[in-house]
C-alpha cells in the first residue's frame, strides 16, 4: 500500500531514498503515526528500524548507514513531533478534534498542493466555532463581528481579561478573553479574509457549497471596497465594520430562508454590496435611527409623511403671503412701518444741497 499524501510530504522534505520508502510500504507503514511507532526512543532507530529494513525483504542496502541513518532519524522526529501536536490539539477544548483536523488538512493539501499558514487562517478556537454549523443539516455560517474575528497577528501584544466561564464537565475555569478592536482598513480585511479563507478551509469535502474560488472572489471586491475612496476620501474604519456585519447576516439570512449555498449567496452582489457602497449615496449625513425606524413602523412612516406634508403647505402659504406683501409694495399701497412714511417713524432723509 503507498504511503499517504501526509507522509510523502515529510519523505520529501527530510529526503529519504525511494528504496527506503519502497521498504516502509511493504511493511504497512503508510502515515507518520506508523512511522513515529516503529521506534520508541530516539536512540532505537538504528535496532528497530534501520537494521530490520537490512534484513527482511525487500532489503536495504547499507540501511544502517550514515546517509540512511540521518534521513530516517529525521523522519522519524517529524513524525514524533506531529504525534505530539495532534495529542495536544485533540484535549483541547478550543481546536477541532484531532482526526477532524487532520482529515482537513490532508484533503486540502492533496486539492490544492498548499498549506494555508499564518494569518490565512482565523485562530483555532473560532475555527472550531465555525465548523459546528458549516458540518450541519442544514448548513449554516457563524455571524461574527469584525472584532471577534481573530488572527495570530492580532493576539499579539493585546490587553486580557480573565473570563470566568464553564466547562463541558460541568467545572468553573477563568478563561483568558483578548480585548482586540479592528484598527485600520487593512486590519479589516486581514480579518475578513481570514474568514473566508477558514470557511473555505473547513468546506473542503464540499467544495460546491462554498470553494477557495468563491473565498478569493469576495476576499477582492472587500479590497476593492475599502480601498475605493468617495469624495476624495475614504469611508471610516466603522462604516466597512458595519458593512461586513450586514453582508454576513444577509448572507446568513438567505442560506436559511431560501436554502441557497454560501457559493451562491456571495455571488448575488446586488444583494450584499450595496452594504459596502451606501457610504457614497449620501444616506450617511441622514439620522439613520429615524430611517431604520420609518423603514420598520408603518405608524411612524405615515405620520413622518403627513408632517412632511403639513411643512410643504405651511412654505407654501408662508411664500404666497411674501409674495402679496412685495406685489402691494411694487404697486406704492404698502402699509408705512411708522409717521411719516418713513423707517420706524423716523422722518426721510433731506438731500443737503
Amino acid at each position: 500500500m503507498p504511503i499517504n499524501d501526509e507522509l510523502r510530504r515529510l519523505v520529501d522534505r527530510c529526503g529519504v531514498q525511494q528504496n527506503m520508502v519502497t521498504w516502509l510500504e511493504s511493511v504497512g507503514v503508510t502515515a507518520p503515526e506508523d512511522v513515529g511507532v516503529l521506534a520508541a526512543t530516539e536512540d532505537r532507530v538504528t535496532s528497530q528500524i534501520l537494521q530490520v529494513a537490512l534484513e527482511t525483504e525487500p532489503k536495504v542496502p547499507l540501511a544502517t548507514g550514515p546517509q540512511h541513518r540521518i534521513q530516517v532519524t529525521k523522519l522519524w522526529l517529524a513524525c514524533r513531533l506531529m504525534m505530539t501536536e495532534r495529542d495536544r490539539d485533540s484535549t483541547s477544548d478550543d481546536s477541532l478534534p484531532g482526526s477532524v483536523a487532520t482529515a482537513i488538512k490532508t484533503r486540502w493539501s492533496s486539492v490544492h498542493n498548499f498549506e494555508l499558514i499564518g494569518d490565512m487562517l482565523v485562530v483555532p478556537s473560532l475555527l472550531k466555532k465555525m465548523w459546528a454549523p458549516l458540518s450541519s443539516n442544514p448548513r449554516a455560517v457563524l455571524v461574527v463581528h469584525a472584532e471577534n474575528i481573530k488572527v495570530h497577528s492580532a493576539t499579539a501584544d493585546k490587553d486580557s481579561i480573565q473570563e470566568l466561564r464553564r466547562t463541558a464537565e460541568g467545572e468553573a475555569r477563568f478563561k483568558e478573553v483578548l480585548l482586540d478592536e479592528t484598527k485600520g482598513h487593512f486590519d479589516l480585511y486581514r480579518r475578513v479574509r481570514a474568514y473566508l479563507w477558514s470557511t473555505a478551509y473547513l468546506c473542503i469535502e464540499f467544495r460546491s457549497w462554498f470553494s477557495f474560488q468563491d473565498a478569493l472572489y469576495v476576499s477582492e471586491r472587500v479590497l476593492f471596497h475599502i480601498n475605493a475612496t468617495h469624495q476624495e476620501r475614504r469611508p471610516p474604519v466603522a462604516h466597512f465594520v458595519q458593512a461586513w456585519a450586514s453582508t454576513l447576516s444577509k448572507w446568513s439570512d438567505s442560506i436559511r430562508t431560501t436554502n441557497v449555498t454560501l457559493s451562491e449567496a456571495t455571488k448575488q452582489s446586488a444583494q450584499w454590496e450595496h452594504f459596502w457602497t451606501m457610504y457614497a449615496s449620501g444616506t450617511h449625513n441622514k439620522p439613520q435611527g429615524l430611517l431604520a425606524i420609518q423603514d420598520a413602523d408603518p405608524d411612524v412612516r405615515s405620520k413622518l409623511d403627513k408632517t412632511k406634508e403639513d411643512l410643504r403647505r405651511m412654505q407654501s402659504e408662508k411664500d404666497k403671503a411674501v409674495n402679496a406683501v412685495a406685489a402691494l409694495k411694487r404697486k406704492g399701497q404698502a402699509t408705512p412701518r411708522g409717521k411719516g412714511g418713513g423707517q420706524g417713524g423716523r422722518p426721510p432723509l433731506q438731500r443737503r444741497r
